[in-house]
């Protein structure tokens, strides 16, 4: 087992070997965590993939950050003010977080396509894709999910 970045990864040529089913070890592991004091959530990386996590804010960007070949097994977040169980000795914040904390960062456009001011509209990374291609004038990219900022476009 490996534990890095808010990820657990299992060793799966074991359970290939010990005929164990992966996907249910995953959501055990990860059931297991929700019910710590320093775990706000914890999903097994199938249910993040498929969608089947609940309509919560947390999970919601749990699940457009999971990726079929780089997430673990099971993905979790720490309750703000608890570091990963990975820490390593970083300390404080890594923006890698789900959490308000940790996902709540600036977002600064500058040049002529954009209106000089503050927004204070709920956005994501998710809306970075298509505004900048909105700006430049072309398609936003296969797989974007978000949408343009046109508050702050000129």
């Amino acid at each position: 087992m490996l534990v890095y970045e808010d990820n657990i990864s299992f060793d799966r040529p074991l359970f290939a070997k010990k005929g164990k089913d992966l996907n249910a070890a995953a959501r055990s592991v990860a059931e297991w965590l929700r019910l710590q004091p320093y775990i706000v959530a914890a999903y097994a990386k199938a249910d993040l993939l498929a969608g089947s996590v609940p309509p919560t804010q947390i999970a919601r960007r749990m699940a457009a950050s999971a990726h079929p070949e780089r997430s673990g097994d099971v993905v979790y977040a720490s309750r703000p003010g608890h570091l990963p169980l990975d820490s390593h000795g970083y300390g404080g914040t890594e923006h890698e977080s789900p959490t308000v904390q940790d996902a709540n960062v600036p977002l600064v456009f500058v040049g002529p396509a954009f209106k000089p001011g503050r927004y204070y509209g709920e956005a994501s990374l998710l809306d970075l894709a298509p505004t900048l291609a909105t700006v430049l004038g072309i398609i936003p990219p296969s797989g974007s999910e978000g949408h343009a900022l046109a508050q702050a476009l000129r």
